[in-house]
């Protein structure tokens, strides 16, 4: 929706002109109409319409499971008099995106710690069904409690380890602790046939060290989260109020902005590309359990030498207005 996304009429025939409305699923009332003069070829860009209702955020409030993702696509469709167009479906995303494909570029193997969550999101209007399996010796367990789904659109699984973790104490007798790894991948019914799409691993990092959790939405208009290391935190610029006082000037106010220096960990170029999406990312976030603060990527770079290994550094200050507590 950030790019023009253009339908074309033809064969138009009105002396004194025709309107044409945009819809989209979110809305009873067109989100607007254009009035076309003259001609009997036209082209209308849906995408200017559509962009005020694309708010993406995590979902951080939602259980385990599969859910749709409020505010990350827009359905449409155009009418023109007795004519109603197809309708398309519209992310937020830099590249388009397939049918029935994970939206991500994420590594297929991931770390994640206990009270994290992670999302993998796809563009479908099959059912969808997340598979989570986790192993107890030699054993192989199968959980299917996250149900399935079916939606025209983004379908997102929230991976919430700790429930995992509760359900592999569940079904294998074990303490949740215990619980080192886990898979997760979506199973989608199209036609009567089932396609199974990509699995992500995942590893529970239990070491406990200074860091932040950031989601971004990424190129194809899902979001991604990764933890990355604190390097270090530091305050700059602001303003200062200063008064006069029977001891001389004073400072009474300041207004200096935090900003953190995040440093992964060492990663691969393919890791290093994904991560490198949050320096063009249209909405990056500090997420820490139940909530989230929007911040603005202040500086950074891919750190790659022959003879090291290859390190993403990200600076992040709070987003004015958008911030409410400490980074």
């Amino acid at each position: 929706m950030f790019r023009p996304a253009c339908y074309t009429l033809e064969d138009m025939q009105a002396a004194g002109g025709v309107d044409v409305a945009i819809h989209a699923a979110q809305k009873v009332e067109p989100l607007g109409t254009k009035r076309l003069y003259s001609a009997t070829k036209a082209v209308v860009n849906v995408a200017p319409y559509v962009r005020t209702l694309w708010k993406p955020a995590p979902l951080v409030n939602l259980g385990a499971g599969i859910h749709p993702a409020p505010g990350r696509h827009v359905v449409c469709w155009i009418e023109c008099g007795t004519v109603t167009s197809r309708s398309v479906v519209l992310c937020g995303g830099s590249v388009d995106a397939d049918w029935n494909t994970t939206l991500s570029a994420s590594p297929s193997s991931v770390k994640i710690a206990p009270g994290e969550r992670d999302e993998i999101s796809v563009l479908s209007e099959d059912w969808v069904s997340p598979v989570v399996t986790f192993r107890r010796g030699n054993v192989t367990y199968t959980d299917t409690s996250m149900g399935q789904r079916s939606a025209e659109g983004m379908l997102t699984v929230v991976v919430d380890v700790d429930a995992v973790a509760r359900r592999f104490a569940t079904m294998t007798g074990a303490r949740s602790t215990d619980l080192t790894d886990f898979s997760v991948r979506l199973k989608i019914e199209q036609a009567g046939f089932v396609n199974r799409l990509v699995e992500r691993h995942y590893t529970v990092d239990r070491a406990v060290r200074p860091s932040r959790r950031l989601a971004w939405v990424n190129r194809y208009g899902a979001i991604d989260y990764h933890t990355f290391p604190l390097a270090a935190e530091f305050r700059s610029g602001g303003d200062r109020t200063r008064v006069e006082t029977s001891g001389g000037p004073r400072t009474v106010a300041t207004n200096a902005v935090q900003s953190l220096k995040l440093l992964s960990d060492p990663c691969n170029e393919a890791d290093a590309e994904w991560l490198s999406e949050i320096f063009s990312s249209p909405a990056v976030w500090i997420v820490d359990g139940a909530s989230f603060s929007e911040v603005e990527v202040a500086g950074g770079e891919v750190v790659c030498s022959p003879l090291q290994p290859t390190l993403v550094e990200i600076v992040v200050s709070p987003v004015e207005g958008a911030f409410s507590r400490k980074l």
